[in-house]
């Protein structure tokens, strides 16, 4: 999570492990919290810190979590429309970037674990980059087939 984070590597990487042409463009930032209805991914270094952030829009995150499973659209619009992401989908999120973004050798981050909830307890450092992250970047991005949402990249 530095400053080479650009549109197209984000749209490279989804569209790997996705395996399905994915988009993305510079777009509005989005914040964590229910007001936004979004979900916090978080990437941690070799020491087991907080070292990269994606705050990742309930929309993308519900087209991100379908599109690993092979979902239907049809069959993902009432999580669409819930306040939170439902389980199975969280957890096929989860279970779609510890396979995409974990045990990386080209680079320093990994994927760590997934913040779903804005009232979970969080680590000190995860806190530090939400309220003053010293890289930040925001796109918008399109899963073909699976429609978009925002998501903004903070790292240090």
């Amino acid at each position: 999570m530095n400053s080479n984070v650009d549109a197209t590597g984000i749209a490279r990487e989804l569209s790997r492990g996705l395996g399905l042409p994915c988009s993305a463009i510079e777009g509005q930032d989005i914040g964590f919290g229910r007001r936004s209805r979004s979900l916090l991914v978080v990437f941690v270094n070799g020491l087991g810190g907080a070292g990269g952030l994606w705050i990742v829009e309930h929309s993308l995150a519900v087209g991100i979590a379908g599109a690993s499973r092979h979902a239907t659209l049809e069959s993902l619009r009432p999580a669409l429309h819930a306040d939170r992401i439902p389980e199975d989908l969280s957890e096929g999120l989860d279970a779609f970037l510890g396979a995409a973004f974990g045990q990386r050798e080209q680079t320093d981050l990994v994927y760590g674990h997934l913040i779903v909830d804005p009232d979970e307890v969080r680590m000190p450092d995860v806190d530090a980059l939400l309220l003053s992250a010293p890289y930040r970047a925001d796109f918008q991005v399109t899963v073909q087939g699976y429609g978009s949402g925002r998501l903004s990249v903070l790292g240090s």
